[in-house]
């Protein structure tokens, strides 16, 4: 039996994925039980299923068990909620039914969008019963049919709709970030800022899409390149955010805002000059360490540049470069983050915090 979903997490962990050299096309991960690293290709998990049999037999033989268990419930599952869509004896809603186009729409749109429930949710024996109290003739829509329809329909329409919003909008800024999530995985994320007619500001998430390779500047400046031109905002674009990696200060620290290109000709600058802007704005950093230089730069131009560096994390480096220079606080901060440490080792301790109110807020359900 092949391994998959939560048993690879269960069992793995740095998952990387190699798009150059000798490992091209590859992919690998380090085994949590015995930490060796097991290699295979992209979208194949046999090898892992491998791996587990020939070394961690018994861990394998308990996923599988559970797996095998899981399986039957799905099924049962299945079975109960046939049985409770045929013992209504109720006729249901055709598919073009307005009364039938409507509920569905609901459970899609507060159910699953606003409410960020699962997909899965319309296949629980307990909504499914909910839903026949709502209306007997409602059949409820399942996974697949939210899969393959609602969302893909749903998604090119919020798409024509950003897109005439994009086209309406006089002047836009975008923020621009970037990060991997446990299985280093790399996404990034561009949000549109604009004021809209009536004077509100108003922000819309343009992009948040994973990007293959390094987050090297060449990769974010074409991504970036990308998004813009997909919604014809290039010539709209007043100000970039990002923060202060080296990567974003190389891809777009030279960028300047539409129309104000003539004022950064030089005098001196002939028409056969061999300098290549755009060679200077795709050069390769292969570090995202900040250099405090190019920050520092960032701030003295008084140029109508394009990017502008995120203020809450400038004053983060700030702040960490002023704690790392300051000797004298380092003691009372090792002492402060001790006492944090020993909140969530002591049961005793987290209780008295918490009856002091002085805990982390609990969490809202």
């Amino acid at each position: 039996k092949k391994i998959g979903g939560k048993g690879l997490e269960k069992y793995f962990e740095n998952f990387k994925e190699y798009i150059a050299g000798d490992s091209k096309g590859k992919t690998s991960a380090t085994c949590i039980l015995c930490k060796e690293i097991v290699w295979h290709l992209k979208n194949a998990t046999s090898n892992y299923s491998r791996h587990l049999q020939r070394k961690h037999k018994v861990e394998f033989d308990s996923w599988s068990k559970q797996a095998y268990k899981e399986k039957n419930n799905k099924m049962k599952q299945a079975f109960i909620e046939e049985s409770l869509a045929s013992s209504s004896g109720t006729e249901k809603y055709g598919s073009t039914h307005p009364r039938q186009i409507e509920l569905a729409q609901m459970v899609f749109k507060n159910f699953i969008i606003e409410l960020g429930l699962p997909l899965s949710i319309t296949e629980k024996s307990a909504f499914i019963r909910a839903m026949l109290t709502v209306d007997p003739k409602f059949r409820v829509p399942c996974r697949r049919s939210i899969t393959n329809e609602y969302l893909p329909k749903m998604y090119n329409q919020i798409m024509n709709k950003l897109k005439k919003t994009c086209l309406a909008a006089d002047f836009i800024s975008l923020t621009f970030d970037g990060w991997t999530d446990r299985r280093v995985r790399a996404f990034y994320a561009i949000t549109m800022h604009y004021v809209d007619q009536t004077g509100q500001l108003r922000a819309h998430l343009l992009a948040f899409n994973h990007i293959s390779g390094s987050h090297t500047c060449e990769n974010l400046f074409m991504e970036y390149d990308r998004v813009s031109t997909s919604f014809s905002i290039g010539g709209k674009i007043v100000r970039l955010i990002t923060d202060n990696a080296s990567n974003n200060l190389s891809a777009f620290g030279e960028l300047v805002i539409p129309g104000f290109e003539s004022y950064f000709i030089s005098e001196d600058d002939s028409e056969d000059s061999d300098y290549d802007p755009d060679e200077k704005n795709l050069k390769l950093s292969e570090g995202h360490r900040p250099n405090d230089d190019d920050i520092q730069n960032s701030f003295d131009k008084q140029e109508e540049l394009l990017r502008l560096p995120c203020f809450i994390h400038t004053l983060l480096l700030v702040v960490k470069d002023g704690l790392n220079e300051s000797e004298c606080i380092r003691p009372p901060l090792s002492k402060v983050a001790e006492i944090a440490k020993l909140s969530h080792k002591s049961i005793t301790i987290a209780e008295k915090l918490q009856n002091e109110k002085f805990s982390i807020p609990e969490a809202i359900v």
